[in-house]
């Protein structure tokens, strides 16, 4: 119990907690407290800071790392993906120089410009975020060897520590915007090329990394003309004002605009979504898989839009199909049966959808084509794993299901349903993961 914490032991479980909040707890009106993530990241950081930090400091910091609080970072002008870097930022420019030796990025490339960093502290991770190749490469320049994750961003030998590793971060972050707009502004061949679009494509060549390449400006895939139409607008004015909700979900709402859909991260209860908390509906993301589903490398392009304060909003553009469901076409045999077809399908293309029943994601067009047209819960395929490691978000995607699966069967079990489809799923996703299969329920304790 000495030192500056006080360790509480209950059931065999223990938690430090730090004086000051026992303070708190105790001089607290109602006699009790709630140790939230944020309390426990405060306390976390009252180890490891100056001393000079305010509560508010503590708050900032949690929110962009975590993202839990969107509404209050509107005011920020710094992308979503970006401010857990921020945020990590922030936090050297708070701690004590013994400290700052510590933290660490460590960055995986998961495939088709997809990167994930683990910002890290002293060996344990504090979060994630997804970057494209063109951001990785300029970060490892700037901000952290890829050898060994170290810190290298330059700051200015001032006096004083305050921001000075945030203040050198956005001078580099402002920079990369001022190249990044620069780029897609030029229309050479030879400047384009080197974008994105060309970049992500090689594996899977698209019309316009084919025309780029063969020096023909003029065979621009309808979709990229598109995207450079609404390109940093305003979603208000050129999204929800002038197109057509055709759906909303967990993940965003879509809208139709002539032969595109621009799918905005803004969910059926109009809560704009963080795609740090949910990586795996990130549209960098989705675009790949949407592409790779549907044998088509021009379906699908991750775009950038602004919000009504002008702060920049990741977003999703595909190719409308006027299709059906397959609810709205066959009775329910005929419809599992061709979702046995599409699953098939989609295995042969080395990947699986965890949310194929929902009506809506799988499509069939009046020529019987079969449409994929949600990849937020796609992964790549059991046979895929052998030899590629599963994403990041893949693994954060798959474990909240299988926590979600077991909660569920153990509920069905309990009711006595015979016929225990979350424990089917269960089971299949615990195999896709080389998991035991065993969930500590039997059919056998589940009563009649």
């Amino acid at each position: 119990m000495g030192g500056s914490h006080i360790t509480l032991a209950t059931r065999g479980n223990t938690a430090r907690i730090s004086r000051e909040r026992i303070e708190d707890l105790m001089t607290s009106e109602d006699g009790q407290c709630i140790f939230s993530a944020r309390a426990k990241f405060t306390d976390f950081c009252r180890r490891i800071f100056s001393g000079k930090s305010k509560i508010e400091d503590y708050k900032h910091i949690h929110q962009l790392l975590c993202y839990d609080n969107p509404k209050s970072l509107w005011d920020e002008t710094i992308e979503s993906h970006w401010r857990p870097l921020f945020g990590l930022m922030k936090m050297m420019d708070h701690s004590r120089a013994e400290h700052r030796q510590h933290y660490r990025i460590a960055w995986q490339n998961n495939g088709f410009e997809v990167n994930t960093l683990t910002l890290m502290y002293a060996g344990k991770p504090i979060t994630r975020t997804i970057f494209n190749q063109q951001e990785i490469e300029f970060l490892k320049k700037r901000l952290f060897n890829e050898h060994n994750g170290e810190i290298i961003l330059r700051v200015a030998s001032t006096g004083t520590d305050k921001e000075r590793y945030a203040s050198a971060f956005l001078h580099h972050y402002e920079r990369f915007k001022q190249h990044r707009a620069k780029s897609a502004s030029e229309t050479g061949p030879a400047a384009r090329s080197s974008g994105s679009v060309t970049a992500a494509s090689s594996a899977f060549p698209t019309q316009t990394a084919r025309a780029l390449s063969a020096g023909d400006d003029n065979d621009i895939a309808a979709i990229d003309r598109f995207l450079g139409q609404i390109k940093g607008k305003s979603i208000n004015l050129h999204v929800i004002a002038k197109g057509k909700e055709i759906g909303r979900g967990s993940y965003g709402s879509a809208y139709k605009i002539g032969p595109f859909v621009v799918k905005i991260p803004r969910n059926k209860d109009k809560v704009w979504i963080n795609f740090s908390a949910l990586p795996n509906a990130h549209p960098i993301r989705t675009q790949y898989y949407l592409n790779r589903a549907n044998d088509e490398p021009d379906f699908a392009r991750a775009g950038v839009m602004t919000n009504k304060h002008g702060d920049s909003v990741d977003v999703l553009v595909t190719r409308f199909i006027a299709g059906s469901t397959l609810e709205d076409l066959f009775d329910e045999v005929e419809g599992d049966a061709l979702r046995t077809k599409a699953l098939l399908q989609l295995n042969a293309r080395g990947l699986f959808m965890h949310d194929a029943d929902v009506i809506g994601n799988i499509l069939v067009d009046e020529g019987g084509r079969i449409y994929f047209i949600d990849a937020d819960q796609m992964v790549i395929a059991h046979h895929q794993r052998l030899t590629r490691a599963p994403s990041f978000a893949t693994e954060e995607l798959e474990e909240v299901l299988e926590i979600y699966y077991q909660a569920m069967a153990k509920r069905a079990l309990k009711r006595g349903k015979r016929n225990n489809d979350f424990l089917r799923r269960l089971s299949a996703l615990r195999a896709m993961r080389a998991r035991p299969t065993t969930i500590g329920i039997t059919a056998a304790g589940s009563g009649p």
